[in-house]
């Protein structure tokens, strides 16, 4: 148990610390320690929006969608698309690489509900 407040330091702080120590694009630590790394990295986004509640939601609507098109389409490396402006609330367009676009719907907890595959030419890559 370590004394924040002796230090100066608030709880949300102390993390970001611990955040920031953590490198993910240092191959030692990936070797060592890849799936706290993982988990590390993961908990940094979101205490990097925790201020803000609607960057929260996208950051968890984002990735709801990205892990609903990957296990639809069965291939990795999907990503947001930000370069398509998106006015719609719970709304995004998913990349898969080499394969077509996706849009995605959530609800109001930020889990995708639907997704429907964009016909035509790939969007621009973000």
């Amino acid at each position: 148990m370590h004394n924040l407040e002796a230090r100066g330091l608030t709880d949300r702080q102390s993390a970001r610390t611990n955040c920031a120590a953590t490198d993910p694009g240092d191959p030692m630590n990936i070797l060592r320690f890849a799936p706290i790394a993982l988990l590390a990295v993961t908990a940094c986004d979101e205490i990097a929006v925790a201020d803000d509640p609607d960057a929260l939601a996208e950051l968890r609507g984002t990735r709801s969608c990205i892990r609903a098109v990957q296990a639809e389409t069965g291939a990795s490396g999907a990503t947001a698309n930000t370069s398509v402006p998106v006015v719609e609330v719970n709304q995004y367009i998913i990349d898969v690489p080499g394969q077509a676009s996706w849009v995605c719907y959530t609800n109001d907890e930020n889990q995708a509900t639907e997704l429907v595959k964009l016909r035509g030419p790939s969007l621009p890559a973000a």
